[in-house]
């Protein structure tokens, strides 16, 4: 009986080992996604490439369709 104990306290030891892994990703996730909207922010001042952007998003549409057809 002993040695299932022992046994299940490294069980436990190993579960929270990887629910602190886990706590550390999701702290660092936040990071990331303020990293994100900071790019998102900075590439706004292309007004005048406008139709590019429309052009780019209607060939992203019509690839998208073209794998719902298939």
């Amino acid at each position: 009986q002993s040695v299932d104990e022992f046994v299940d306290e490294s069980d436990d030891e190993t579960n929270v080992e990887s629910h602190d892994d886990r706590l550390e990703e999701s702290a660092s996730e936040p990071d990331m996604m303020i990293t994100d909207n900071e790019q998102d922010v900075r590439p706004a001042p292309e007004e005048d490439s406008g139709d590019d952007a429309d052009e780019e998003i209607r060939k992203i549409h019509q690839i998208l369709k073209d794998l719902d057809d298939e």
